[in-house]
C-alpha cells in the first residue's frame, strides 16, 4: 500500500496531518479472501456477500467484518436502508433483517427462486430473479420493504440486473438484452440493445449504462435507453458498474476496474494496488469508490483518486472561497478551484445547475480536508449556454457562480 503523510506548521502554532491513499487499499479484515459478488452501503451500515458464506456487515466501512447470522448461503444481492437490509440467494429467493443482520427470516418468493438483483424506485423494491419454473422468473415488486413480493414484469426471463432513476427502471438480462419501465415497473418495453446477456446496469439522468458478458464490454444510451452504442470495447466481461455524474466504473471478470470521466467517451485501466483484477461489486458512496472481489473481498480506493479532483496545496487558507473557473467562456473544459479553511476535514459538494436551475453535474461529493482544490468540469454532453456551479462546505460556507460554455 503507497501511504504518503504530510506534515505543516501553520504561522508557528497549526499543525496539518493529511494520509493521501493513491492506489486500491484491501479492507477485509474479519472477512478474509472470499468472493464478494455484492456490497451494499447507508449511513454506517455497509454489508457484502457472494460465497457460501453468506452475509458480512461493517460499521466503519470495512475496516472490520462480523460474519452475520445469514451464513450458510450463496449470495447474489444486497440492498439497505438504514438497518434494514435484503439479500438475494441462490435457490432460497430473499432473506430479510431489520436489525443489521443480527437476525434473518426467509421471505416467500417462489420455489427455489434466484435473486441476481435489487434496485429501490420509489418506495417499492424491485428484484430481479432466476427460477426453474420460468413461468416464475422475471422482475418482482415488493411494497412493504420486502415482506412480501409479486411478479411485476419481464415474465419468462432470468433479470440479472437492476438499476432506477426517478420513474425509469432497467432490468438487464439473460439472451434478451435490457428492458425498459417509464412508469415505476407498471409497464415494460424491449429495448433495442437486445439479444445480449446484460451482468450489469447504471444509470444517471438520461444516461445508461450496460455490462454485457461475452467479452462485448459495456454499452451506452444518452437518451433513456432507446439507442445504444458501445462505450468500453470488447474482450472485457463487464460483472459491474456504478457512475456519479459523468464518472463512469466498470468491474471486469479479468481486467479489473475502468474508469471514464467523460461519460463514457474515453477509458483508462485503474488497477494500482488491485492485486485481485475479478471485479464482481462496485459502489461509489461517501468519497469512497468499494470493489467487491474475487478472492480478495473488498477494495477501496478515494474517488477524487480516480476522477481528478485535485489538492493542490495542503496549506491551509485563511478562509473558504469558490474561484472564477477558468477559461471563460469555455469549450469543452474548464477548470474550477475553490480553496476550504478550518481544521478539520468538511463534507463538500460542488454542484453544476444550468439556467433553469436543474442539476447537470455534481463534480464533488465527499469529506475533504483543509486545502486548496481544483477540479476539470467536461461539457462534451451540454449544449451552449449559461451555467452555475455552487460550492457548499458543511454548514459553513455556500457561494455559486456563473460560466458560460460557448460551442
Amino acid at each position: 500500500m503507497k501511504r504518503t503523510l504530510f506534515i505543516f506548521l501553520i504561522a508557528g502554532n497549526f499543525l496539518l496531518i493529511n494520509n493521501c491513499y493513491s492506489q486500491w487499499v484491501q479492507v477485509s479484515n474479519g472477512m478474509g479472501n472470499i468472493l464478494a459478488g455484492t456490497v451494499t452501503i447507508d449511513g454506517n451500515n455497509m454489508f457484502a456477500g457472494g460465497t457460501s458464506a453468506g452475509v458480512y456487515y461493517t460499521s466503519n466501512f470495512g475496516a472490520n467484518w462480523v460474519q452475520t447470522t445469514l451464513n450458510n448461503q450463496l449470495v447474489f444481492a444486497l440492498i439497505n436502508s438504514g438497518s434494514n437490509v435484503l439479500a438475494g440467494t441462490f435457490n432460497a429467493g430473499t432473506f430479510r433483517s431489520s436489525n443489521n443482520g443480527a437476525s434473518w427470516n426467509q421471505v416467500t418468493m417462489g420455489g427455489n427462486m434466484t435473486v441476481w438483483a435489487y434496485c429501490f424506485s420509489g418506495s417499492n423494491i424491485f428484484a430481479g430473479t432466476f427460477c426453474p419454473i420460468v413461468a416464475n422468473m422475471g422482475v418482482y415488486r415488493s411494497t412493504d420493504n420486502g415482506v412480501s413480493w409479486s411478479l411485476a414484469g419481464v415474465n419468462n426471463r432470468e433479470v440479472r440486473s437492476l438499476a432506477s432513476f426517478g420513474n425509469y427502471i432497467y432490468a438487464g438480462t439473460i439472451d434478451s438484452g435490457v428492458f425498459i419501465s417509464t412508469n415505476s415497473g407498471v409497464n415494460w418495453s424491449k429495448s433495442s440493445l437486445n439479444n445480449r446477456n446484460v451482468r450489469s446496469l447504471t444509470v444517471n439522468g438520461n444516461f445508461v449504462f450496460a455490462g454485457i458478458l461475452n467479452a462485448q464490454g459495456v454499452f451506452k444510451s444518452t437518451d433513456y435507453g432507446n439507442t445504444w452504442i458501445q462505450s468500453l470495447s470488447n474482450n472485457n466481461d463487464c460483472n459491474a458498474l456504478d457512475m456519479m455524474g459523468s464518472t463512469v466504473i466498470a468491474g471486469t471478470i479479468t481486467n479489473g476496474v475502468y474508469v471514464s470521466n467523460d461519460n463514457g467517451a474515453n477509458w483508462v485501466q485503474k488497477n494500482e494496488g488491485l492485486s485481485h483484477l475479478s471485479v464482481f461489486a462496485l459502489k461509489i458512496y461517501n468519497g469512497f469508490v468499494y470493489a467487491g472481489t474475487s478472492g480478495g473481498g473488498v477494495y477501496k480506493r478515494p474517488l477524487s483518486d480516480l476522477i481528478g479532483i485535485s489538492q493542490i496545496s495542503e496549506i491551509v487558507p485563511l478562509k473558504y472561497s469558490l474561484k472564477q473557473n477558468f477559461p471563460n467562456p469555455f469549450n469543452p473544459s474548464t477548470t474550477i478551484r475553490f480553496d476550504i479553511s478550518g481544521t478539520s476535514a468538511a463534507k463538500t459538494s460542488l454542484i453544476v445547475y444550468d439556467l433553469l436551475g436543474r442539476e447537470v453535474e455534481e463534480l464533488v461529493n465527499e469529506k475533504l480536508s483543509p486545502g486548496e482544490y481544483e477540479v476539470n468540469f467536461n461539457s462534451s454532453n451540454y449544449p451552449s449556454g449559461i451555467y452555475y456551479y455552487k460550492l457548499s462546505i458543511g454548514g459553513d460556507f455556500t457561494e455559486t457562480k456563473k460560466m458560460v460554455l460557448v460551442k
